[in-house]
């Protein structure tokens, strides 16, 4: 149990992360979104940020295909870990180390603020 908690933790922490309502747009839409904010967050170069912006792409498309599918819970979950996991290994190719580093900063930030709100909401 603890562990389904913790991978739909991580899921809704990339949505958390990127701010962005995801059942009311498209990814094309969050892949730019998001791609902004990283832009401003790490400081991405003019070469950088088409590479990034095909990435969160593709992220986007492989969750909402994920989201929309018949399979269980736990597949689900599994399914947008990998997800998750293909598009931190493709960002690590294009980012710089310190790049790289913020970006998993923002993201243990964002998990931590999540499961907070997660802390919060079983008290109410």
């Amino acid at each position: 149990m603890k562990k389904s908690i913790f991978i739909f933790g991580l899921f809704c922490s990339v949505f958390v992360f990127t701010n962005l309502n995801a059942q009311t747009t498209d990814p094309a839409t969050q892949s730019k979104e998001l791609t902004e904010k990283q832009k401003m967050q790490l400081s991405l170069t003019e070469e950088q940020y088409p590479k990034v912006e095909v990435i969160n792409l593709e992220f986007f498309k492989t969750t909402e295909t994920i989201k929309n599918s018949d399979g269980s819970k736990e597949e689900k979950l599994r399914g947008l870990k990998k997800a998750d996991k293909k598009r931190e290994e493709a960002l690590k190719t294009i980012l710089t180390d310190e790049q790289f580093s913020e970006f998993k900063e923002h993201r243990k930030e964002n998990r931590q603020s999540f499961k907070n709100k997660v802390k919060a909401s079983r008290k109410n």
